[in-house]
């Protein structure tokens, strides 16, 4: 390129080593203005890639922090996973427990059924259960039940539900009537005027199982009762549901 006097540049292209040279002219401000809109497309090529790297690095970052997000979504995830599961094993274990109180709690209420807890005849008790001085032989001996002073043919009922074994005369007894309530216990009803109930009967609380006498070894009129757990006699008032209230109490 050479620079002629008219202002303009000339331009000489060789072909090749035998071509005739081809020349041609541009004016000074065609070059200004090529070399500035060379310059203006690099300055703005080089903010495109910066602008470029920029939202890259940007992107990147998302990208991570997307990535980061979805591990501790996941994490999450395992946590509800594991606690859901706990939860329902702690659900289960308070059903379990639930439905095992109920049965206990059935056992309980059928055995606290079986438990002699009403006096079986009206009156007044004359004599406790313990060591006293016998009416009919004037000796220190065992009481093994409580005396109920009632008129003759008061009636005298099941103080528990249960089975009645025995039903007839006993020697010093009388006229005896004994039931088995099951779970240790039985009651004995002594001294009767008449025993309406039969052996292998079942009876419920408050069910008449005789009328007051004073047959066999007896002073006067009144209801020997017993309560006895497995076979050994035990103080009737003891199981008593308000020994205070129940019946007449002397």
């Amino acid at each position: 390129m050479a620079r002629n006097g008219l202002g303009r540049y000339v331009v000489m292209v060789m072909a090749g080593p035998e071509a005739a040279p081809y020349q041609f002219s541009v004016s000074k401000r065609f070059c200004k203005v090529t070399a500035g809109l060379f310059a203006v497309g690099m300055v703005a090529l080089g903010a495109a890639f910066t602008a470029f790297g920029t939202e890259y690095a940007r992107m990147h970052e998302r990208v991570v922090e997307i990535d980061s997000l979805r591990q501790a979504v996941a994490w999450q995830r395992t946590k509800i996973q594991s606690s859901s599961a706990r939860v329902a094993a702690l659900e289960t274990q308070i059903s379990n427990v639930l439905y095992t109180n109920d049965k206990l709690q059935q056992v309980v209420e059928a055995r606290l059924d079986t438990i002699p807890s009403i006096l079986p005849a009206w009156g007044r008790i004359n004599s406790k259960f313990g060591r006293r001085l016998s009416p009919v032989t004037g000796r220190m001996r065992m009481h093994n039940g409580v005396d109920i002073s009632a008129p003759r043919g008061e009636p005298v009922v099941a103080s528990a539900p249960g089975k009645v074994v025995t039903s007839g005369y006993h020697g010093a007894y009388g006229r005896l009537v004994t039931i088995d309530h099951g779970n240790g216990f039985a009651t004995y009803y002594a001294h009767l005027s008449r025993a309406s109930a039969r052996p292998g009967a079942g009876v419920r609380r408050g069910d008449v199982v005789g009328y007051v006498g004073s047959t066999g070894q007896s002073s006067g009129v009144h209801l020997h009762y017993e309560v006895r757990f497995n076979n050994e006699p035990v103080d009737p008032m003891d199981y008593m549901r308000n020994p205070a209230t129940v019946f007449f109490q002397g």
